[in-house]
């Protein structure tokens, strides 16, 4: 069945640097980190409950994805990025804006979606998304329930970690993965100096409430997230084993018939192999909400596991809140079928 490909690096090239440096003969230091993100432009800016089942509170345009990637862009650790050709020029031109040109590296990925194992994915993900999946589901309207490029770029984190270790671009002892449009203001990312922490022997997942038995149907179902896909950080050598878990999660969701973004893929991997983990227990923070990792962990300053609150009650019995998905499902398509059906009058 089709999982999540390990690396693309066939399918990459490197677009900055235009000569690859020299890598050091030394150990890398303890403690520093390598940051690895990614965006490639699904049409996120069109996205409207009038053109698809997607509501339109979650457009994003991709200007709007470089506002936010101009604060990530001021860090000052080595970033790599992946993107399509012709955005490769844009990420560049940011990084060059505050002098950090020398500390990136970007890999140009021509139609991502075409590569034959991201197309496998894909495909697979796609066949989920059923109308009798989406009357299952609360949040019909959410882009893990109907977009299936959105689906996948998200599961993929590990595979551009992977790659970037693959290319030779990770110099540093720990990798972190950052999502391309994670700051959203100033303040978030740390940009005084460079960013340094020891976050131990392997994969770090960011938990925000406690986690429980509850079954993965009712988790997707309900579109709970317990695990925060959008910063995840571990030693070089633990990427590989952290993939396998990875896509293991996605092929046990499609063989059950469901689909979901990739913080549901972490609980899963979580629960697969808590060994494999470090779980870092931390609320949503008043001051930075979900995006606290740059602040609040820092070298010599690991913050304690903070007891968590459990998953919001949603206040409505299930029964009751399946009926209200159905019946605003069903008025949906009414709706569009009856705005058809004028455009050809």
């Amino acid at each position: 069945m089709t999982g999540l490909p390990a690396t693309i690096a066939d399918h990459v090239a490197t677009f900055w640097p235009q000569s690859q440096p020299q890598q050091p003969a030394e150990a890398p230091v303890p403690g520093s980190i390598a940051i690895v993100t990614a965006f490639f432009d699904i049409n996120r800016g069109d996205w409207s409950q009038l053109t698809s089942d997607v509501s339109s509170k979650y457009r994003r345009s991709v200007d709007d994805y470089f506002a936010n990637f101009d604060h990530l862009a001021r860090v000052r650790n080595d970033l790599i990025v992946f993107t399509s050709p012709d955005l490769a020029e844009r990420v560049l031109a940011h990084r060059r804006a505050h002098g950090l040109e020398h500390r990136t590296t970007i890999f140009a990925v021509d139609r991502l979606f075409d590569i034959a194992t991201v197309r496998a994915a894909l495909a697979a993900a796609d066949a989920q998304m059923t109308e009798k999946f989406k009357d299952f589901v609360w949040r019909p309207s959410a882009p893990e329930y109907n977009k299936a490029d959105y689906v996948v770029v998200n599961a993929l984190k590990s595979t551009f970690a992977l790659t970037a270790i693959e290319k030779g671009a990770v110099r540093a002892a720990q990798l972190a993965w950052i999502d391309f449009g994670y700051a959203a203001r100033d303040g978030i990312v740390e940009t005084d100096h460079e960013w340094t922490c020891d976050f131990g022997d392997k994969i770090n997942l960011f938990a925000i409430f406690r986690l429980d038995q509850r079954h993965i149907y009712d988790i997707v179902r309900r579109s709970e997230v317990y695990i925060q896909g959008c910063h995840i950080v571990g030693p070089v050598t633990s990427w590989q084993r952290f993939n396998e878990l990875m896509s293991e999660a996605f092929r046990a969701l499609i063989a059950c018939g469901l689909i979901d973004d990739d913080q549901t893929m972490l609980l899963m991997a979580y629960r697969a192999e808590p060994d494999s983990f470090i779980l870092r227990r931390r609320r949503i923070d008043p001051d930075l909400d979900w995006r606290f990792i740059f602040k609040r962990f820092r070298a010599g300053s690991l913050p304690p596991d903070e007891e968590l609150p459990d998953v919001p009650d949603k206040g409505q019995p299930d029964w009751f809140r399946d009926l209200k998905t159905v019946l605003r499902r069903r008025l949906r398509a009414s709706v569009r079928s009856l705005m058809s059906a004028r455009q050809k009058a």
